[in-house]
C-alpha cells in the first residue's frame, strides 16, 4: 500500500510517547500511519530541477545527478569544505530531473551560522560516456522550509 503525504504535513513530526498500556499502543499505531504519510513525495518543495542536454541539445537520459551541500565555515583557503548533505537521482527519458525535499535537520544546523544560506554543488554523469555536467547554486532555508523558489535550468555539459 502506497501512502501519499497529507496536504497538512510540513515535515516528519517528532513524537514522544508517555502513555503505556493499550492507549499507548493505539497512539503509536495512529502516529506511525501519520508519520508514514509525511515522507518525501510530490508535495515536497522542489530544491533543484532541470533538463540535461548533450552537446547537440538532445535530452540526456539515464544520467546520475548528485546534489551536495557544503559547510564552508572555518575552511582555510584552498581546502575542500566538508559535505554535510548528499542526494542522488537519475534523469528521465526526456532528460528531466528534480530533487524534492524540505531542509533536513543536519542542513539547517550547518547553515544557521550563514544566515540560512546553503551552498549546493550539482554534478551529473552519463554512465556510458565521459559527459559531465557541473553547476553551483545557493538556496536559503526559511522558518517553514525553503525561503526562496527553485528555478528550473536547461543544463549542457561542462566544456
Amino acid at each position: 500500500m502506497l501512502l501519499k503525504p497529507f496536504p497538512w504535513c510540513r515535515r516528519r513530526p517528532k513524537i514522544e510517547f508517555r502513555y503505556g498500556g493499550r492507549l499507548g499502543v493505539a497512539l503509536m499505531l495512529v502516529a506511525s500511519v501519520l508519520v508514514a504519510g509525511c515522507g518525501p513525495g510530490s508535495n515536497d518543495p522542489v530544491v533543484f530541477s532541470g533538463t540535461l542536454e548533450d552537446q547537440l541539445g538532445q535530452p540526456a537520459s539515464g544520467a546520475t545527478v548528485v546534489l551536495e551541500a557544503y559547510d564552508s565555515r572555518d575552511v582555510p583557503a584552498g581546502a575542500e569544505p566538508p559535505v554535510v548533505f548528499t542526494a542522488e537521482t537519475t534523469s528521465a527519458d526526456n532528460g528531466q530531473f528534480e530533487f524534492r525535499f524540505f531542509p533536513p535537520e543536519e542542513l539547517v544546523r550547518a547553515t544557521a551560522p550563514h544566515g540560512g544560506l546553503v551552498n549546493f554543488s550539482a554534478t551529473a554523469r552519463m554512465p556510458d560516456r565521459d559527459t559531465v555536467w557541473a553547476f553551483n547554486l545557493v538556496r536559503e532555508v526559511g522558518l517553514e522550509g525553503w525561503a526562496d523558489t527553485a528555478t528550473p535550468i536547461r543544463w549542457r555539459p561542462s566544456p
